[in-house]
């Protein structure tokens, strides 16, 4: 629910770039982590799996770090004007 919350706010302030780049690093942490736990551990693993890449995704979202591919801020965009 945070992390729903969080990229609710980074997408209304622009960063969209950000947030996408942040999904695909909770994404791939979740492969990872499910790779590695659930032949271990089954559905217990998987769910540690999905808390762990949750967890992450959380901190990525609350802390705004500088991730050299999402850098981008919506001041160097060109200005959309509307009629």
């Amino acid at each position: 629910m945070q992390r729903g919350a969080k990229t609710l706010y980074w997408y209304a302030l622009g960063y969209d770039h950000y947030i996408n780049v942040c999904n695909l690093l909770v994404l791939l942490v979740q492969i990872g982590f499910s790779l590695l736990l659930i032949p271990r551990w089954g559905a217990s693993g998987g769910a540690a799996a999905y808390l762990a890449a949750e967890f992450f995704g959380m901190i990525a979202l609350w802390r705004r770090w500088h991730l050299p591919l999402a850098n981008r801020h919506p001041k160097h965009y060109a200005p959309v004007h509307q009629p």
